[in-house]
């Protein structure tokens, strides 16, 4: 399950990849730097926490941001609670509280092919031009393998072709065994 820049959405999707982005301070409110030991946990719906599949890393050296990619695994709730410690001396408990929302799907298919920054939709697609703008490609199987879970936003569509070019490349490319629902935003 590849994560990839375009993980990083304006706002948590149920069922998607989602890069969250955050500090860690310390107790006088100072950015850590190099935190050591970092254990990212979450909770789904308030269960019990367990651990992360990925841990947080430092953006940059030095730049006390870090960031943490949770799998579309970890936000199929309501409520997603997460902390991330850290052994670094003085560094404080980062706790996170994300609300991933549950997007009206408006058509679902199988591919027809995909690339880098592209997703062939199937075959019973609107044949106008840039009529799926806007909307977001939610990958539904794991068909080829680390393809589940990503999610990005259509920024052009050619309705000849079928061809809908995403915001950002797929951490794993489609094909024509990958299934998707196209969810309309809350901006639409």
């Amino acid at each position: 399950m590849p994560h990839a820049a375009g993980d990083a959405h304006e706002y948590p999707i149920y069922g998607a990849h989602f890069r969250v982005v955050f500090p860690i301070l310390d107790a006088d409110g100072d950015m850590v730097t190099g935190a050591a030991g970092l254990d990212s946990e979450r909770s789904i719906d308030c269960a019990t926490f367990a651990d992360c599949t990925n841990e947080a890393t430092e953006i940059a050296t030095g730049s006390g941001m870090y960031a943490l990619d949770l799998t579309g695994a970890e936000m199929t709730g309501k409520i997603i609670p997460v902390i991330v410690k850290t052994s670094t001396a003085g560094a404080k408990t980062t706790p996170l509280t994300i609300y991933p929302r549950r997007l009206p799907v408006m058509v679902a298919g199988t591919a027809q092919a995909g690339a880098a920054g592209t997703i062939t939709l199937n075959a019973v697609s609107v044949a106008q031009d840039d009529f799926y703008n806007g909307l977001f490609v939610l990958i539904t199987n794991d068909d080829p393998a680390g393809v589940q879970y990503q999610c990005r936003r259509i920024v052009s569509y050619n309705g000849t072709t079928q061809v809908a070019t995403v915001d950002s490349n797929w951490g794993t490319n489609p094909t024509i065994a990958t299934t998707y629902s196209l969810l309309i935003p809350e901006t639409v």
